[in-house]
């Protein structure tokens, strides 16, 4: 499968049994041709609309995890890819294979700039020095996590606020129905109105800049607050799985991993980063 399939599965909806109503609009009904919406017309957002297939909880923290690698040079060849990060010289670390296609084949890491001209002095680390590492720190987490939810709820409550967002977007809503009215009745005083067709189409210029320009405000408010919620349901969403994830692990385990580490950083010693 290419990229863009995947990710249009990951940021699909209906998945979590919600549907988004009206992306694609019918723009040339003669050639049956459709055009993705992009703020011409209105979309309806239903939730619960039918049987979800994952939790909305599963769905967030994967949007979460799109928008934090968007812009990046992010790589999902494996569980560690973006993740490690020399912390001597700044650069990425890269998986290895020791003594490969034999009984001593080893998995491990050092800093891609080791062997080069600038010769870092990181050292090499194993996978299981990380997972060791990782475990311990998780489980360190565990001891602490009351006031870690304690924090993360004061997060919410004080940034992820969408008042001033919703009311702006509704505000920008009802000046964007007051131009498109306003060129409609332009349109219409022309129809039955003699009327010099030199001010005609300045007026229309005047009136379609400013919808247009109102229109991009529109989107760049809907995505802000699009952000801020997104940023809340995750935070919401690390809450639960502190609250109810038993972190005493006995074993590595990959989920954990990618929902709470954001970086390792590898020097004398191994340092994990969560998200949080």
């Amino acid at each position: 499968w290419v990229r863009s399939t995947i990710l249009s599965i990951l940021k699909n909806e209906k998945y979590k049994g919600d549907v988004l109503l009206q992306k694609y609009y019918r723009f040339d009904f003669l050639e049956k041709k459709n055009k993705k919406n992009k703020g011409e017309l209105p979309q309806y957002y239903v939730e619960d609309h039918h049987e979800s297939i994952i939790s909305s909880e599963i769905f967030n923290a994967v949007q979460e995890l799109i928008q934090a690698r968007t812009g990046t040079h992010y790589t999902g060849k494996n569980i560690y890819a973006s993740k490690l990060y020399c912390k001597i010289c700044g650069s990425r670390i890269g998986l290895k294979k020791f003594h490969a296609n034999t009984s001593y084949e080893k998995i491990g890491f050092h800093c891609n700039n080791k062997y080069t001209s600038k010769k870092c002095p990181s050292p090499i680390v194993y996978e299981r020095d990380i997972k060791d590492t990782f475990i311990e720190e998780i489980n360190r987490l565990y001891i602490n996590k009351e006031e870690i939810i304690k924090n993360l709820e004061l997060v919410v409550s004080k940034l992820c606020v969408t008042d001033d967002l919703e009311t702006k977007l509704n505000d920008n809503s009802k000046y964007l129905q007051y131009l498109e009215n306003g060129v409609k009745e332009l349109i219409f005083e022309n129809s039955v109105k003699v009327q010099n067709q030199d001010e005609y189409r300045e007026k229309g210029d005047v009136l379609l800049s400013k919808y247009n320009e109102a229109a991009e405000t529109q989107k760049e408010i809907a995505h802000q607050l699009e952000l801020v919620k997104q940023k809340k349901k995750a935070f919401e969403f690390y809450i639960k799985e502190l609250k109810t994830h038993k972190f005493v692990l006995d074993s590595f385990d990959p989920w954990v991993w990618a929902l709470f580490v954001d970086k390792v950083h590898i020097s004398e010693k191994i340092e994990i980063v969560f998200k949080f």
